[in-house]
């Protein structure tokens, strides 16, 4: 069983009401991957407004959130605010991850998963709609971490705006990636 198919297996014991689509050939190595992604999303909504590569796709009755890196692209679609990112774990330097995050943030994860940081703020900042302006303003607060058999989970508690959102980062350095999902309570 591969990375991402566990990982909608944890989606859909944890029932987080959400579904999630990926390819790897929605990576953005590929020069037609947003198109591709897009297409994609086109066939599971019906909604030809999500074909605009100039438009954050916009669903009624339901969210939609894309992300893509150099391995893999996907999306995720919920009834619920969400935000998802992909990123290549190793490609996430130190001083990137210290731009975005505190000193006090960054004592909260074990040196291994500093690099999710990213990610986490990355798919808190996408959920929060535009409430927050950069991703330093996004706090975490508690970081929780799970072992899984293919890779780590990291639970997050993060605060922004007085919105409270349920966020998860998955980390496989055999797979040398990193996904977080964040979602509205």
């Amino acid at each position: 069983m591969s990375f991402f198919e566990k990982l909608n297996h944890f989606i859909e014991s944890e029932k987080l009401k959400i579904k999630f689509y990926y390819d790897l050939t929605w990576a953005s190595t590929y020069t037609d991957h947003r198109l591709k992604i897009r297409k994609n999303l086109y066939r599971q909504t019906k909604n030809k407004s999500v074909l605009d590569l100039q438009k954050i796709p916009k669903l009624e009755n339901q969210f939609v959130s894309i992300s893509h890196c150099p391995k893999i692209g996907g999306y995720v679609i919920a009834e619920q605010s969400i935000g998802l990112d992909l990123e290549q774990f190793q490609r996430l330097s130190p001083s990137l991850i210290d731009r975005v995050s505190s000193q006090l943030e960054r004592t909260l994860f074990e040196p291994h998963d500093l690099s999710a940081i990213w990610t986490i703020k990355e798919s808190v900042f996408k959920c929060s709609q535009g409430l927050c302006k950069t991703m330093t303003e996004v706090e975490i607060e508690k970081v929780e971490s799970y072992k899984n058999s293919n890779f780590r989970i990291l639970k997050v508690s993060s605060l922004h705006l007085s919105s409270k959102y349920q966020v998860y980062a998955f980390i496989s350095e055999a797979e040398d990636l990193c996904m977080s999902i964040a979602i509205l309570k």
